[in-house]
């Protein structure tokens, strides 16, 4: 049996947390141990991104609406949030976000 991790970014793009987000799960995807990434851009996702998440067999799901949201939520073992400053993911971890066992990982700044 596997283990589901689904990603959360505010949005899937080219840099920042999107980056940050596809690497991690394309990197767990190279693991030998059975664990299934997913990808949630709660806003729509740069159509390269989509395309190397794709090609690292992630699945995504691309601006979904709170019922899809949730769903994939309550299905995962482990949600691993990026939290970037977004009105969409303040709202998901303010009012939406079902009992489950989450990672947030802060944006980190490097000066």
């Amino acid at each position: 049996m596997s283990t589901t991790v689904v990603h959360v970014v505010p949005q899937l793009t080219r840099g920042g947390g999107g980056r940050a987000v596809l690497n991690c799960a394309c990197a767990l995807s190279e693991v030998e141990a059975p664990v299934a990434s997913r990808l949630v851009s709660l806003r729509s996702a740069d159509p390269r991104m989509s395309a190397e998440a794709a090609a690292c067999g992630i699945r995504l799901l691309d601006a979904p609406g709170p019922e899809a949201l949730r769903s994939e939520l309550e299905t995962a073992d482990v949600v691993q949030v990026a939290f970037w400053n977004s009105p969409e993911l303040l709202e998901l971890l303010d009012h939406h976000l079902p009992p489950c066992r989450s990672i947030h990982i802060p944006r980190l700044c490097i000066h």
